[in-house]
């Protein structure tokens, strides 16, 4: 078994504090209580793992990209001896421990507007510059290829997709990410991001934050069989296993004028098609939303129950699993071709603003279990001070 920690979206910014706080410059946006429970906490999973553990960052390690900034991050992050603010509060962990990859934010340059640049970032955690970033990793018996994707603008000066979060992943990564893959047998394989490719049902849809053209990352997910996708942006987690192969090729794409609107927005990605379902603030799995949403629009003619008609979401779901129609929509489904792969999204760390934020993800990967990945979602609890964590197994069809 190995396990993978994921965090994303820290948000670190270094402004002037006042001396008595010299310890936490640059965490003003957060809070620093958190921080220490979540140091805590994090740590003691780390020593459960007998050091059979890696920790993959996807993106928005700052908030404006500026130099300072990553330095800050490294003595968070890394074991910096010289370091006052390593030794009062950092985690201490060797480098050679984690995955960085570049979020939007990462790339502002400290100006938040007009450059486009990794050079900051790349001078701190990935000097070679060139993406995406592939590493073999051997990690609790278990080989594993890992990819890290940058989802960010390459572009310089002002755009406005880039100033809204918008993100893209450019074809060559493609090519040099499936060259990696074809040549390696691994036991896992996980690719890193930062953009989020699908919208999770627990979260609302900002057009202006989706990675661009996310079909075509969908598609090479299929084709290359990955297991396990990481991504952040939106600061909230979700996970969940979807038959991604069987969906973009079974359900039905827009045509006409609503088609040419969505590909001017870059809203191409069929599994976005349906809205979330929710039940009195419960999200209902994201294949039952698809499932649900497609059996209406497909049978006009026959009258379904709502969501609404139902107090709680259990209930919904007895109902929709129990329509001859959902089964059918399940066979039809896995007669294309039932590998899945999982999706984990991870939300943010010690932030300030709101406690759903303040949570983190870990993963213990076991391929004896037929690949399965046990999620263990760990989120920070306002009145005891501590993190309280959640198991869900994902179980992955390899067919």
């Amino acid at each position: 078994m190995a396990r993978i920690f994921h965090l994303s979206d820290l948000h670190i910014d270094k402004v002037a504090l006042p001396d008595q706080h010299r310890f936490f410059r640059g965490l003003e946006g957060h809070n620093i209580e958190v921080w220490r429970a979540f140091r805590t906490h994090f740590l003691s999973r780390l020593k459960e793992t007998n050091d059979d553990y890696f920790i993959i960052v996807t993106g928005d390690l700052t908030a404006t990209g500026h130099p300072d900034c990553f330095e800050l991050c490294t003595e968070l992050l890394f074991n910096k001896p010289t370091s006052t603010l390593s030794k009062e509060i950092g985690l201490r962990l060797p480098n050679e421990k984690f995955l960085i990859i570049p979020g939007n934010h990462d790339s502002y340059g400290g100006k938040v507007a007009l450059e486009n640049t990794l050079t900051a970032f790349n001078g701190h955690f990935h000097p070679s510059a060139e993406y995406p970033i592939t590493i073999s990793l051997k990690v609790g018996g278990l080989e594993i290829a890992v990819i890290g994707f940058d989802s960010t603008y390459t572009n310089n000066g002002y755009t406005l997709p880039k100033k809204l979060g918008r993100g893209i992943i450019y074809k060559n990564q493609f090519h040099i990410a499936e060259g990696f893959l074809r040549e390696r047998k691994c036991d896992f394989s996980i690719a890193c991001l930062h953009h989020n490719p699908i919208f999770p049902p627990n979260v609302s849809r900002d057009w202006n934050l989706i990675l661009e053209h996310s079909n075509d990352f969908m598609a090479w997910l299929t084709k290359t069989n990955v297991d396990l996708v990481l991504f952040g942006h939106i600061h909230d987690d979700f996970y969940d296993v979807l038959p991604l192969k069987s969906l973009l090729r079974y359900l039905p794409k827009k045509r006409g004028l609503k088609a040419f609107a969505n590909r001017l927005f870059y809203k191409t990605n069929v599994l976005m098609e349906y809205e979330p379902i929710r039940i009195y603030g419960k999200s209902m799995r994201f294949i039952d939303t698809l499932a649900y949403n497609y059996i209406v629009s497909k049978l006009k003619k026959k009258q379904y129950s709502t969501p609404q008609d139902f107090t709680t979401k259990e209930r919904f779901e007895t109902y929709l699993h129990a329509l001859p129609e959902y089964k059918e929509f399940m066979e039809d489904l896995n007669s294309f071709h039932n590998r899945t792969t999982a999706l984990v999204m991870a939300g943010t760390t010690c932030q300030h603003s709101s406690e759903r934020k303040n949570s983190y993800i870990e993963m213990i990967l076991d391929k004896e279990k037929g690949k399965s990945i046990t999620v263990l979602r760990h989120k920070y609890n306002a009145v005891t001070g501590g993190f309280d964590s959640v198991t869900t197994v994902l179980e992955l069809n390899r067919k």
